[in-house]
């Protein structure tokens, strides 16, 4: 089903990270289910290794999710020494690059450009977080000044750092507290920004993000583009699509929570729908573009909605 999923041709012009954790969050449901349909704990680690993964590709996966899902399934099982151990472990590990970064750098995150990612949930940060693309000289001397560290090398500082330069630490700190602020001034705006972005990102499939345009795309498919600039098209296509996804939300909390059915498969489908609901929260009010992009990860939602349906209407 994920192999002939359209979104895998469409969605990039090249392999990135999004196919990469899509994976990675598809094996999570899968030993999630296994874990409760076996009652073998070596699924349960199994879940923390992938989630641990997940966190090391993308800072969006922080270690908070582990520590979520560890509690979560508590609830449902009985950890043994052994698993608690192991867990330790895995947790502690996640931390590693908070903990370099804090030797190195002096601060105890896993991503510099967090805070300004998060900053973008408002469409006009730029006149309030700075642009990373003219202010970097700028934010890396005040880095030098703050933290007395002094760092020379081009991957750092220079034309040639990018979003790598270490004045995107301060740039993001700056940037975050600000969006804080603004947040609690302005909660309405910014509510308002994120109930767009919902329906904006449940209004359309995966692979109508086709930035940059796959190879042959303006040659073959360009009529699909030319179809969406008629405004009725185009909203009677994301009411469908939202409708659907609502629909598929829906199917699964009752299931979990409603249907009496086996408690194996329930249990795993309430575990794996933890770090999608953390995908989405996350992709939702932390991020202020590129949800279609975020909840492509989580697409295996999809994929357990019609594990339901077919069980539903006995295989």
């Amino acid at each position: 089903f994920i192999t002939l999923n359209p979104s895998i041709i469409f969605f990039e012009n090249i392999f990135s990270y999004a196919h990469t954790t899509l994976i990675f969050f598809t094996l999570i449901s899968l030993n999630a289910i296994k874990l409760f349909k076996t009652n073998n704990s070596k699924y349960e680690i199994y879940i923390y290794i992938n989630i641990l993964i997940l966190g090391l590709i993308w800072v969006l996966f922080q270690p908070l999710l582990l520590l979520i899902t560890f509690i979560s399934i508590r609830f449902l099982r009985k950890a043994s020494k052994k698993i608690f151990f192991i867990f330790s472990l895995i947790f502690l590990f996640s931390l590693s690059p908070m903990i370099k970064n804090k030797y190195i750098f002096g601060v105890f995150t896993a991503s510099s450009k967090s805070g300004q990612d998060f900053g973008t949930v408002f469409y006009d940060w730029r006149k309030y977080c700075g642009d990373p693309n003219t202010d970097l000289e700028y934010y890396s001397k005040l880095y030098h000044k703050e933290f007395k560290r002094s760092f020379d090398h081009q991957s750092l500082v220079g034309e040639k750092s990018n979003y790598n330069n270490i004045g995107i630490i301060v740039l993001g700190r700056d940037c975050f507290r600000s969006t804080i602020k603004r947040i609690f001034e302005n909660p309405y705006i910014y509510f308002d920004g994120r109930v767009r972005a919902f329906l904006a990102s449940h209004g359309k499939f995966a692979f109508d993000y086709v930035y940059p345009n796959p190879v042959g795309w303006q040659k073959y498919y360009k009529y699909i583009n030319n179809a969406y600039e008629n405004s009725k098209v185009k909203f009677l296509r994301q009411i469908l699509v939202f409708v659907l996804m609502t629909y598929i939300y829906f199917t699964l909390f009752y299931f979990i929570f409603f249907k009496k059915d086996s408690n194996a498969l329930k249990n795993g489908l309430l575990i794996s729908s933890i770090p999608y609901i953390y995908l989405l929260i996350v992709g939702t009010f932390a991020a202020g573009t590129e949800q279609e992009r975020i909840l492509y990860t989580g697409f295996v939602v999809n994929i357990l909605f019609f594990i339901i349906l077919l069980k539903k209407n006995q295989y």
